[in-house]
C-alpha cells in the first residue's frame, strides 16, 4: 500500500520513517534492502518475522505483494515481554 510518507511499491524506506519503542530493535535500511533482494520472493511467498522488533522486514516484503494473499507476515517475540509488547501494538 503507497502512503504520503513512502509513495513506492519498492522496499528502501528510511529507518526514520518506522515509529520505534523504547529497547526494540530496528533493522537498518540497508541490511534490509540486502535481505529482501537475497530472498527472491514471489507472490506466494510466506514471511516468518521472528523476533518482532519493529515490524519493518514484513512491511517492506509487503510492498513487493500488494496483493491480498501474497508475502504473509507472521511476527513471533520470543519472551513473554515480546509477546506483551505485540499484543499491546
Amino acid at each position: 500500500m503507497v502512503s504520503k510518507l513512502w509513495p513506492y511499491v519498492t522496499p528502501g524506506i528510511p529507518d526514520n520513517l518506522f515509529e520505534r519503542l523504547p529497547g526494540i530493535p530496528l533493522s537498518k535500511r540497508e541490511v534490509r534492502l540486502l535481505l529482501i533482494s537475497c530472498l527472491r520472493l514471489q507472490s506466494d511467498s510466506i514471511v516468518w518475522d521472528i523476533g518482532a522488533g519493529t515490524g519493518t522486514i514484513p512491511v517492506e516484503t509487503g510492498l513487493l505483494c500488494p496483493g491480498a494473499d501474497c508475502c504473509r507476515g507472521t511476527g513471533y517475540g520470543c519472551g513473554d515481554s515480546d509477546s506483551q509488547k505485540l499484543r499491546s501494538l
